[in-house]
């Protein structure tokens, strides 16, 4: 089964959260296994990232800048793999 990471940011009740959950449900239904992932509750584990076959990110655009959580991973994400090549 694939496995499918959906990481985004979004206040509760919020637009990017809506379009998150329809993407995981598109997922589920197509067979995938699907996390949702809000960073806006807390920072995701770079380490489990590569368990995931797929993955989808969703932000609001807040002045033409993604959200700070989704850019935190996405930094993190860098880091560790430049980190691991560096070993």
């Amino acid at each position: 089964m694939v496995k499918a990471l959906v990481l985004y940011h979004s206040q509760e009740f919020g637009n990017t959260a809506a379009m998150a959950e329809a993407v995981a449900e598109g997922l589920q239904d197509a067979g995938c296994e699907v996390h949702l992932f809000n960073t806006n509750e807390g920072r995701f584990d770079v380490t489990q990232f590569p368990q995931y076959d797929c993955a989808a990110f969703g932000s609001p655009d807040y002045y033409s800048y993604i959200a700070g959580g989704v850019k935190t991973f996405m930094d993190d994400h860098y880091i560790h793999d430049v980190r691991k090549g560096l070993d």
